[in-house]
């Protein structure tokens, strides 16, 4: 497999002079999602803001979005005609193996029109996280996850159109980016604390390098003028890893309840109460798609008939209304059950037991990349959120200590 920081010579209009922001059109697939939605947001603020074209796979309420089906090359053309950059932030969950072919077709837009595409990926291809520092020059390995897999083989698809066709590229790698509307690393967290217990093994002192979205957005904004030679990829985290028992204690704090339990680290499991492995609750859902080496798709297994069921529920009320859904059903369930214990096992044990520390030093020297947000200021920018979007929930909890 094919992975390399510079995999060729810059291309015109990559280490060349850059136009400057206010003076790009900009378009942003994902433009709904949580990177998306945030980024466009901050683009659209600035003081000389850029022409922002948002692409979307369906129209968004009271948002004047371009509706494109980013997997056909002709709605592609016409959706980023006139572009200088774009910001790849979509992901399908429900359909693992198109998100190569839609990257496919972005990229092979993006070299015709001499438009930089910035591709926001994922530090979760350098799964498993093990002791030490971490950075760009660690090569990824295989295996892992289907989303992993599948973010792997993009990037690795891409640097390879890099090379053939010109493009102008730009990898990012975010962390643990949590803040609003954040389904993976906000959302996830808080239904564990309202349905249940929590229990962080090794006591909760495994580093969690999290990130809030702001920064992320900073990152991808620099992206998109700053001159680089083609195909760079960078990490993208907080100035510094905090513990997982931080984590989780700000957002149990935002709640006011109590549901965090430390786990020695020579203890194996807790017995108290029903048990769900949380592996599938924060890590991002696969669909029914795997991926082999070279990055071609193979069917997996048929989903059960409850994922079916939940993946139809999601394509027809849009993955934020599915996502409360599933808040209120588990959350009513706990009450009836006692509330479960959701312990970390596998993958997920070992993300949360691991002392890696995430480095930046290379987005910092090309980026100019600058966090702003410690996990105090960024958990500051998230609590309005959470107690709007949950405070009735956490007001029904029981104030108990566990």
């Amino acid at each position: 497999m094919i992975r390399q920081s510079n995999p060729r010579a810059p291309a015109p209009g990559s280490e060349a002079t850059r136009l400057p922001l206010d003076a790009m059109t900009i378009a942003v697939t994902g433009a709904n999602g949580f990177i998306g939605a945030r980024v466009s947001e901050l683009l659209s603020t600035l003081d000389s803001p850029p022409k922002l074209r948002p692409l979307s796979r369906r129209h968004a309420r009271d948002q004047q979005h371009t509706v494109v089906d980013l997997a056909d090359p002709h709605s592609v053309s016409t959706g980023l005609r006139g572009c200088d950059a774009v910001i790849h932030c979509a992901f399908d969950f429900l359909d693992m193996a198109a998100n190569l072919r839609i990257a496919a077709v972005l990229a092979s837009e993006c070299a015709a029109i001499g438009a930089r595409l910035v591709h926001v990926s994922t530090a979760a291809v350098h799964e498993p996280f093990s002791d030490g520092e971490l950075d760009e020059s660690r090569q990824p390995a295989d295996g892992g996850s289907d989303y992993k897999q599948i973010k792997l083989a993009i990037e690795d698809n891409l640097l390879r159109l890099a090379r053939e066709q010109e493009l102008d590229l730009v990898i990012l790698q975010p962390t643990i980016v949590y803040g609003p509307f954040g389904r993976a690393w906000t959302d996830s967290p808080i239904r564990e604390l309202l349905t249940g217990t929590v229990v962080l093994p090794d006591e909760g002192r495994g580093l969690c390098n999290a990130v809030f979205v702001d920064d992320v957005c900073q990152a991808v904004i620099s992206a998109l003028t700053v001159p680089l030679a083609s195909g760079e990829r960078f990490l993208i985290s907080g100035a510094a890893p905090v513990t997982w028992k931080d984590f989780y204690t700000a957002y149990q704090d935002i709640l006011g309840v109590d549901a965090v339990r430390l786990q020695p680290a020579d203890v194996r499991s807790f017995a108290n109460g029903p048990v769900e492995d949380e592996r599938r609750e924060v890590a991002v859902p696969s669909g029914n798609q795997g991926v082999d080496r070279d990055g071609s798709a193979t069917v997996s297994p048929a989903l059960s008939r409850g994922k079916q069921l939940k993946n139809l529920v999601t394509k027809t009320i849009g993955s934020r209304a599915a996502t409360q859904l599933n808040m209120w059903v588990s959350f009513l369930l706990s009450r009836v059950t006692g509330g479960t214990v959701h312990k970390l096992t596998g993958a997920k044990s070992a993300m949360f037991s691991a002392r890696c520390n995430v480095r930046i030093d290379k987005a910092k020297r090309l980026l100019a990349y600058e966090p702003r947000y410690d996990l105090a200021a960024g958990m500051r920018m998230t609590s309005p959120y959470i107690v709007e979007t949950y405070g009735r929930l956490a007001r029904l909890r029981p104030r108990r200590k566990l």
